[in-house]
């Protein structure tokens, strides 16, 4: 499914996890209702918020006919993000979005030959250090990097 670049980025991430999370701002150290990722993911996708409709490989953001794959991930007890379900042949670039348990986001985006050498098996393990964008992303920040990295 394709989505608009800046229409996603416009949009409150913030209050779109929390809602999902069933979270609010006013008490950070709340915790989480859910026990592991799966359950998050499989919630977020029928959220629509990255268009819930179709084939998982199917969605990703069009933007100057490149396709950029969205993947979360929620913080650990270890400490480390895991984003799961990350299969480069599906995407040019891939924004990782981690989010810590006191709704502090972290940012990072690659291209599909750097995902490639990050993958294990299906999955990209991260601490917070390993984010480029760390914990603020504009979208000229994507603009720039998808031109750089464009063919």
């Amino acid at each position: 499914m394709e989505t608009n670049l800046e229409d996603f980025l416009k949009n409150d991430m913030t209050k779109q996890v929390n809602e999902i999370l069933g979270t609010n701002n006013n008490d950070a150290e709340e915790e989480y209702e859910y026990d592991n990722f799966d359950d998050y993911d499989d919630e977020l996708v029928d959220s629509e918020i990255l268009d819930g409709e179709g084939n998982e490989d199917e969605k990703y953001i069009l933007y100057k006919n490149k396709k950029l794959k969205v993947r979360f991930a929620l913080i650990n007890e270890d400490g480390e993000f895991v984003f799961e379900d990350v299969e480069p042949e599906t995407f040019d670039f891939l924004l990782l979005i981690g989010l810590d348990k006191k709704d502090v986001f972290y940012f990072d985006l690659m291209t599909k030959e750097e995902a490639e050498e990050k993958v294990k098996g299906s999955e990209i393990v991260y601490e917070r250090k390993d984010f480029k964008f760390g914990r603020h992303l504009e979208y000229k920040d994507i603009e720039n990097y998808v031109e750089s990295y464009s063919n």
